[in-house]
């Protein structure tokens, strides 16, 4: 059986991540608050480390991106998109880029991201 196919009214639970581009991100509270731009992965281990939450601009232009550790956001299927444990104010005040070549996911910025959100790397991934 394909992995990415399922039975009638039951969820797959692999997914291409350009079919979850664009799947609505959701606060703590219930409010919209971007889109899913992208996952950042871990080369070696294929583990989920972030993902980037686009905020803003139209049709991607203008938008700010915002990486979360994965472990702040589980998936909501009766809303089909994701919610991060984090409040609006927070996420948008967090580090953020504009463009996605802007982003290096070295050591430093790792670190800065969780300790922004008081996590560590060995509490991220799946």
């Amino acid at each position: 059986m394909n992995p990415e196919h399922s039975f009638p009214g039951e969820l797959p639970r692999l997914l291409s991540s350009n079919r979850v581009e664009g799947v609505a991100v959701y606060g703590r509270d219930g409010d919209k608050l971007g889109t899913v731009a992208a996952f950042v992965f871990d080369r070696f281990t294929g583990h989920t480390e972030y993902i980037i939450v686009a905020i803003g601009g139209l049709l991607g232009v203008g938008a700010n991106y915002h990486p979360l550790p994965w472990s702040l956001a589980t998936y909501n299927p009766a809303r089909d998109g994701y919610t991060i444990a984090v409040e609006k104010a927070t996420l948008s005040s967090g580090p953020s880029f504009k463009h996605a070549s802007d982003a290096t996911f070295d050591r430093a910025y790792t670190e800065r991201v969780a300790s922004y959100y008081e996590t560590s790397r060995k509490h991220q991934g799946a």
